[in-house]
């Protein structure tokens, strides 16, 4: 019969799976690394009013919606900063861009006149910085300062439909004790979440 060479030789080729998937493992884990535990350019530092045009910025393109939340205007901001007694802001840069912020407060309303008692009032993440634990980071940096204060006890809200928010703070050890409808007008309803001493 008529001889026909095989399309692909017969000879067993022996390539160790580690060779072909290392590279890519290599890449992920780096990737993972520099954002999670290792990126020198990221910096955590205390906002001033000099970064309010920031904030308004961050918020403008990257805060949720309402009812999700109710973004800070100019005023808002500038009474953080001309409170710094009561109220505290922390930015997450990307060397000098501003890619995350929050803020906490206390002894301004009714939920916090008690003392040792504080309301983290935002928490937000550049959308293209997200799932990446940067809002844990601000998160962890806001509870690490209010330990230093002697806190008893750190509240806030979140919409209910934001579960990305609700499922941060309830793995970092908040729990939800109340739940109000319309706190910030038709549909903006609200579960209040804390964290005890």
């Amino acid at each position: 019969g008529e001889y026909t060479a095989p399309l692909f030789s017969e000879r067993k080729r022996s390539v160790p799976l580690r060779t072909l998937f290392s590279p890519l493992l290599f890449n992920i884990y780096g990737t993972i690394l520099k954002w999670r535990w290792y990126n020198p350019s990221m910096e955590l530092r205390r906002l001033s009013k000099s970064d309010i045009d920031s904030i308004i910025e961050l918020e403008k393109h990257h805060a949720p919606d309402k009812p999700h939340y109710a973004r800070y205007d100019q005023e808002a901001l500038s009474f953080i900063f001309d409170n710094p007694e009561s109220c505290e802001a922390i930015g997450l840069f990307d060397e000098e861009s501003l890619v995350g912020w929050g803020a906490y407060r206390t002894n301004w309303s009714k939920y916090n006149k008690e003392r040792g008692v504080y309301e983290i009032s935002s928490i937000v993440v550049n959308t293209d910085y997200r799932r990446k634990g940067l809002g844990e980071k601000i998160l962890n940096r806001i509870i690490e300062d209010l330990k230093k204060k002697k806190f008893t006890k750190i509240y806030l809200t979140v919409s209910p439909l934001n579960t990305g928010a609700l499922l941060l703070y309830v793995k970092n050890g908040f729990v939800i004790f109340d739940y109000k409808p319309n706190v910030y007008g038709p549909g903006a309803d609200r579960v209040f979440l804390e964290l005890k001493s």
